[in-house]
Parts: structure tokens; C-alpha cells; sequence
């Protein structure tokens, strides 16, 4: 069954007025001009593509700043990084690519939260996220690099 409380339909400009009054008494759904997302994407883009992304580093932020860090050992903040934190952006990873500077913000959360802080005072960085991000089998951590895993998404 389709929830028409949460339906919603569009016309192209062709369409003409009585046309879609009949077509939503017949329905029942509301109208819309223009779609602002689709599937949790945004549909139309406008100059700046940070702003249009920063939903998906507010829910990569949100959900890193609910877990208490210093509860975790460094093996409960690898599981989260990695089956968590570093899948949130996936679906939207692989139908357009992230600006550089979403990518840096959201890996630049990731490394914050692997390192630790206490009372809002940093902890020392020992190595960067590009080495973090080499694969296990050399000594690294093996977390995804993001700008990377969005270029493999998009090859697909």
C-alpha cells in the first residue's frame, strides 16, 4: 500500500491545470513544485557542494559524538570507526562524488575521535589518517580512506 501522507507528486511544466487537479482528487496526494531531495539525496545542486554534503558529515558528527570515547578501548573505537562511522556516507558516496573538503572534514572527525581528547583539549595526533588508512597487513590500522572509497564506489 502506498502511505499517501508521505506521497508527494510532481508535474512538468507541460501538464496542464485541470490535468493535475484531476490527478490529484483521483490520487489523493499532495503536490510539490520541485523535489529538494530523493532518496535522501539532494536533487538539485547549487555552487556550493560543501553545504549541499554537510548533511552527511552532521550525521557522521552526530553519531561519533555519541559514543563516550573514554569508555572504549582502542578495539570498540576501531568496530565503530570502521561498521559505523565510515558507512554512513556510503549510499551517498556511490551516486556522486564529495567534494575534497568533506572528505578531509569527515576524516579529520574520524582521526579525532581514534586519538581521544579530554575536556575539549586535543590529543597528540601519533600518526596521520593516511597511514592510519594503509591496509592491516603492513602495521596500519586499515580505516577506508574516504575520498578513495568514494572513487571505488563510483567505479562500480
Amino acid at each position: 500500500m502506498v502511505n499517501l501522507d508521505k506521497s508527494e507528486v510532481s508535474f512538468s511544466q507541460n501538464v496542464r491545470e485541470e490535468d493535475k487537479g484531476m490527478i490529484r482528487s483521483m490520487m489523493g496526494v499532495k503536490t510539490v513544485a520541485n523535489h529538494s531531495r530523493y532518496l535522501g539525496l539532494p536533487m538539485i545542486f547549487g555552487r556550493s557542494k560543501k553545504e549541499i554534503f554537510s548533511l552527511v558529515v552532521e550525521r557522521v558528527w552526530k553519531k561519533i559524538k555519541g559514543w563516550k570515547e573514554q569508555f572504549l578501548f582502542r578495539a570498540g573505537k576501531e568496530v565503530l570507526i570502521k561498521a559505523v562511522a565510515q558507512a554512513i556516507p556510503t549510499y551517498v558516496m556511490s551516486c556522486y562524488k564529495l567534494p575534497k573538503a568533506v572528505c578531509k572534514e569527515i576524516e579529520s572527525m574520524l582521526a579525532k575521535f581514534w586519538w581521544g581528547s579530554k575536556n575539549g583539549e586535543r590529543k597528540v595526533h601519533w600518526l596521520s589518517w593516511e597511514k592510519l588508512s594503509k591496509s592491516k597487513s603492513i602495521g596500519a590500522m586499515g580505516f577506508r580512506g574516504i575520498s578513495e572509497f568514494n572513487k571505488s564506489l563510483l567505479g562500480k
